[in-house]
């Protein structure tokens, strides 16, 4: 036996009759179908790995916790004056702006109260101009 390798018939290229060597093999070019499948199959296994990890696009707004204490924003509200609410404009969990109406407090006893003071106002123009006749006249 010798330690000599003779290279192998199939592996070395052979030459034609004119000692021309043969053309390569060859290569298969994607037909534009496969090329299209090929890359919607690489889209959709992104967008797999980005929905099981939960990345974007597929974060939702809403954060969630498993082992924390969440705090919510939270604040208090009071109105500048007592009454009985007649409407509530907002719902629950719904995202405010500062100077929105929120309620609607019953403004009768107030419309009654203004009623009554510009009654007695009239009343007391009157009175005066009463008194700024007698006074004429005297």
């Amino acid at each position: 036996m010798s330690d000599a390798r003779t290279p192998d018939a199939e592996t070395t290229p052979t030459t034609d009759a004119g000692g021309t060597p043969p053309e390569p093999p060859k290569t298969i070019q994607p037909s534009r179908r496969s090329i299209i499948l090929m890359t919607l199959v690489a889209m959709v296994g992104v967008l797999a790995i980005l929905y099981a990890w939960q990345l974007w696009p597929f974060t939702g707004s809403l954060v969630t916790t498993e082992n924390a204490y969440v705090r919510g924003q939270l604040t208090v509200l009071a109105p500048q004056v007592a009454g009985y609410v007649t409407e509530v404009r907002v719902q629950d969990f719904e995202q405010v702006r500062q100077g929105q109406v929120l309620v609607r407090i019953d403004d009768r006893q107030y419309q009654q109260r203004v009623a009554q003071r510009r009654a007695e106002r009239d009343a007391a123009r009157f009175e005066l101009e009463n008194l700024d006749q007698q006074l004429a006249a005297d």
